[in-house]
């Protein structure tokens, strides 16, 4: 059933379309604009004098990790384990690495024949100013290999476990 619907308007009655759900009888949608905008049309704030954005600084730490006999690596992540009281200088330690031309044939490589090797992670501000450097003894214990796919526009990456003793922080 159809409904009708009102509206007063001066002292007359005016009679609407009939609509079939009162949604219909709304008022067309207004188009949005910015604050900006808005006080621009107001005359609060001259056009064109909108205060510049400055570009955002990425200010987030950079860190390298160096294994005796393979290349520096650019590490995306790293995680410890937890360290306690009387185990502070040995753990593990799970590193992201971007995967570049070399990185997983050294890391597999290694994994396949697991040795001890001396680590070290090196961590610079983003002013390349040293924050502090990590030296420890590393064994191979896991890798993984990120997922490949036509949809992920993120840089492809390896993650290895290490057991780590011996740890020093400069």
């Amino acid at each position: 059933m159809p409904l009708k619907t009102e509206m007063k308007v001066s002292r007359k009655k005016k009679k609407l379309e009939e609509v079939d759900a009162p949604a219909e009888a709304a008022v067309a949608p207004v188009e949005f604009i910015t604050m900006q905008e808005l006080l621009a049309a107001s005359g609060m704030m001259p056009v064109g004098d909108e205060e510049e954005m400055e570009p955002e600084v990425d200010e987030s730490p950079k860190w390298e990790v160096h294994v005796d006999g393979h290349p520096a690596m650019e590490a995306r992540g790293t995680k410890f384990s937890v360290f306690t009281n009387g185990e502070s200088r040995s753990g593990q330690m799970v590193i992201d690495f971007l995967t570049k031309p070399g990185v997983n044939s050294t890391l597999f490589g290694w994994l396949g024949k697991p040795s001890e090797k001396r680590v070290r992670m090196v961590v610079r501000d983003h002013e390349e100013s040293l924050i502090e450097q990590w030296e420890m003894l590393g064994t191979p214990v896991a890798v993984a290999v990120d997922e490949l796919d036509r949809e992920s526009k993120d840089p492809w990456s390896t993650t290895i476990q290490l057991a780590v003793k011996d740890i020093k922080i400069t």
